[in-house]
C-alpha cells in the first residue's frame, strides 16, 4: 500500500505523487561557515503554489530538496608550526605573522627597552613571498610613545625598477602598515624593506629593516573544461589542464569554481577538488541567478611545493 503525503494526489503513468507547488530557482551560495580552513556553503530554494501561503506550499521532496551544500575553503587557518619564517612566529586576528628581523625571535616577550619590529602576514611560509599575492607588512612597536612611521623598500638588484609609491601600494608610505599590490615585486627578485619610527613626543628615531626573497610561479598552461555547456546539478564535467611547468617542485591542481555572481567576482570561489594529475572530475554545479548568460568560471590553481601559484580560468555554462 502506498500512501501519498497530505496535500499530494496520485497522477500520471506510472502514477506518481503529485504536489501543487514548484521549486523555484536556487538562491546565491551563502558565504563560508569557516573564517578558515575547510567549510560549508549552502544554498536554499523556495516551494511555490500560487493557491497557498509559501508556509503551507509542498513541492516535490519535501524540505531535504530545498538545500544543497558544498565544501568551502577560506584560507589556512592559523598555525605557527607549520610556519617558515626567518624570524619568531606569532597568531594573531586569525593570521599567522612572521617577525623580522631575525635577532627578534629571541627578545618577544622580554622587551625593556624601545624595540621595532616589522611583521609579515603569511599563510604557509614567509622565507618566499608570492608574487601574484599582496605583500602586508606593519611596523611594531614595543615600549614605544605614538610613533610617526616612514618605509622604505628597495630590490637589491640595481637594475630592478623599484616602486612607485602613488601606484604599487594600498597604502600611503607614512602609515603603519604597507601594503603592495599583487603583480608589483618581481619574481625571483630579492627587496630590502625597512621601517623608520620617529616618536611624536621626544622625536628619538629608531629603524629596522629585512629582507622579502620573491618566489617564482610556475609557467602557466591551459586548461579545458568538458563539456563546455551542462545542466544545473546534472552535468557531470572534467577538466583537463596541461602545459604548466614548475623548475624545482611537482605542481599540485586546486579546483575552484565561481558561480558567476559579480558580487562574489574577487573571492576565490568555492573549493571542488584537488588532484596532482592536472585532471578531476566535478559535479553538481550551479550558477546564481545574477550571473550573466548563465555563466560560471573553474579557476584552477596550480602550486609549486614552495606554495607559489599560478591561476587560469575556464567559463562554463550551466542552464
Amino acid at each position: 500500500m502506498r500512501t501519498c503525503l497530505t496535500g499530494g494526489t496520485w497522477s500520471g503513468s506510472p502514477p506518481v505523487c503529485d504536489f501543487g507547488g514548484s521549486w523555484l530557482a536556487w538562491g546565491a551560495w551563502s558565504s563560508c561557515s569557516v573564517i578558515c580552513g575547510t567549510g560549508t556553503s549552502f544554498r536554499n530554494r523556495i516551494c511555490h503554489d500560487p493557491n497557498l501561503p509559501s508556509e503551507l506550499a509542498l513541492c516535490t521532496g519535501g524540505a531535504t530538496n530545498s538545500t544543497q551544500s558544498l565544501s568551502c575553503f577560506e584560507q589556512h587557518c592559523p598555525d605557527c608550526s607549520t610556519m617558515n619564517c626567518l624570524g619568531a612566529c606569532i597568531v594573531r586576528d586569525q593570521h599567522s605573522y612572521c617577525l623580522c628581523p631575525d635577532s627578534v625571535k629571541d627578545k618577544v616577550g622580554i622587551f625593556e627597552d624601545s624595540a621595532l619590529f616589522i611583521t609579515q602576514r603569511c599563510t604557509g611560509q614567509c622565507k618566499l613571498s608570492d608574487p601574484g599575492a599582496k605583500v602586508s607588512l606593519e611596523a611594531v612597536c614595543y615600549h614605544c610613545d605614538p610613533m610617526d612611521y616612514l618605509w622604505d623598500l628597495s630590490p637589491v638588484n640595481t637594475t630592478v625598477q623599484g616602486l612607485d609609491w602613488r601606484q604599487d601600494t594600498t597604502t600611503d608610505r607614512t602609515e603603519r602598515g604597507l601594503g603592495v599590490k599583487p603583480g608589483v615585486l618581481v619574481p625571483g627578485e630579492l627587496y630590502q624593506v625597512t621601517a623608520n619610527g620617529t616618536s611624536q613626543s621626544a622625536g628619538t628615531v629608531l629603524s629596522t629593516s629585512c629582507f622579502i626573497q620573491m618566489g617564482t610561479s610556475p609557467s602557466p598552461g591551459i586548461c579545458t573544461v568538458s563539456p563546455s555547456t551542462g545542466f544545473e546539478i546534472v552535468t557531470n564535467f572534467s577538466v583537463n589542464c596541461s602545459g604548466f611547468s614548475d623548475s624545482t617542485s611537482q605542481l599540485h591542481y586546486n579546483y575552484h569554481f565561481w558561480d558567476g555572481d559579480p558580487a562574489t567576482k574577487n573571492q576565490s570561489g568555492i573549493l571542488l577538488g584537488s588532484s596532482s594529475g592536472g585532471y578531476i572530475h566535478i559535479s553538481a554545479l550551479s550558477v546564481s541567478p545574477a550571473s550573466e548568460n548563465s555563466q560560471g568560471e573553474v579557476r584552477v590553481h596550480a602550486v609549486n611545493e614552495d606554495g607559489m601559484r599560478t591561476v587560469v580560468t575556464s567559463t562554463v555554462q550551466v542552464c
